[in-house]
Parts: C-alpha cells; sequence; structure tokens
C-alpha cells in the first residue's frame, strides 16, 4: 500500500516509468522498475504490503460523474417537440462538428452490416452496459492513390438534436475531442416524447 513513508519512492519510480501492479485481495503489490538493473532486462522488485480497502471501483466513479454530467446537460437546453427539421442520420452517415469529420455508428447497424443477430448484440452491449449509438472521430490519411469522392456530410454544432433509429440525441463533448450523442427522447409519430 502507498503510504507517507514510502511516497517518495513510489513517486520516484512512477517517474521513471515504473507498472504499479496492484493485488486487491490483500496480498502485496508489486512494481516493476524498469530503469533498475544494468541495461539488461532485469528488473528491480518492490513490495508493498496492501490491505482490502473498499474503495469504489475507478470505472464506477467514472460512470457516476458521467451520470450527473449527462443529467446537467440534458436538463439545460430545451428539447425539441417534433423531429420536423431535425437531421435524420443513420449508421455510416457523416457529420461535420466544429470543422472535424466524423462518423455515426450503431450497435445494430455493425451487426447488421457484418451479418450479427442485431437483437443479440443490442441485448448483449445493454447488458454489458456499453453505449449502442456512437459517434466516431474520422481519421486522416495521405496517400498518393486515386482520391475517393467526398461523402455527403451533415453539418451540425455541439448541442444540436439529430435523430437516430428513432430516437432523439443531443451531441455533446466527449474526453480528447471526441463527441457522443446523448439520449433525450423517443419519436411516437414525429412527436418527441423525452426520456
Amino acid at each position: 500500500m502507498i503510504t507517507p513513508n514510502n511516497l517518495s519512492k513510489a513517486l520516484e519510480l512512477a517517474a521513471r516509468g515504473a507498472l504499479f501492479v496492484v493485488n486487491h485481495s490483500g496480498g502485496k503489490d508489486s512494481t516493476r522498475d524498469p530503469q533498475a538493473g544494468t541495461g539488461s532486462n532485469e528488473h528491480t522488485e518492490t513490495t508493498m504490503d496492501t490491505a482490502t480497502t473498499a474503495v469504489t471501483p475507478y470505472e464506477t466513479r467514472c460512470r457516476e460523474a458521467q451520470a450527473e454530467r449527462d443529467l446537467i446537460l440534458a436538463r439545460s437546453a430545451p428539447i425539441p417537440t417534433t423531429i420536423e427539421g431535425l437531421p435524420k442520420l443513420r449508421d455510416d452517415d457523416e457529420i461535420t462538428v466544429g470543422g472535424r469529420d466524423f462518423t455515426i455508428g450503431t450497435v445494430v447497424g455493425y451487426a447488421l452490416k457484418y451479418h450479427h443477430d442485431p437483437i443479440a448484440a443490442y441485448a448483449r452491449e445493454v447488458a454489458r452496459g456499453h453505449e449502442t449509438v456512437f459517434i466516431l472521430q474520422n481519421c486522416i490519411v495521405l496517400y498518393a492513390g486515386p482520391r475517393r469522392p467526398e461523402p455527403k456530410r451533415t453539418d451540425l454544432a455541439v448541442g444540436a438534436h439529430i435523430v437516430i433509429h428513432g430516437h432523439v440525441y443531443r451531441i455533446v463533448p466527449a474526453p480528447n475531442d471526441n463527441l457522443r450523442p446523448l439520449l433525450v427522447g423517443r419519436v411516437d409519430h414525429f412527436t418527441v416524447i423525452p426520456v
């Protein structure tokens, strides 16, 4: 366990690129120091006592924080009452937001494209707690081959509403200059019902 007594040693090892292997079962944590040794593949093993802690896993804390941010974002802007005028998008449609290109994707669309069962794929991802609709940032590739025609892109802004598979999403920022769709309503006969 990292304590005030060995904190400076842990920080020193981390600065040199040490890998901390944490054992939550109450055993020992080991640290592998890549710069120790004589230039060969030797590694110095340092062990630190650990105690089993009832700390919320990092992933759970991240999801809880994201849920709080989603709630704030969902309440921050009015939800449209009708889908009239909203862009209707589907898998592999491309959008431009802030001068950057993105592609819309869904679990169902991916499953259909690659001949998998879309219902089973959707149920599996929901059970795992994964997103079922996503926005992927397009990469830029330079090459000397023939140029492919530019796809039709829809120009949007952060905060814009879009319709995908009968649901209304708001485009919200995500870490690392990415975007993600935030579910704000479902469509019922051209009327938006907030979720």
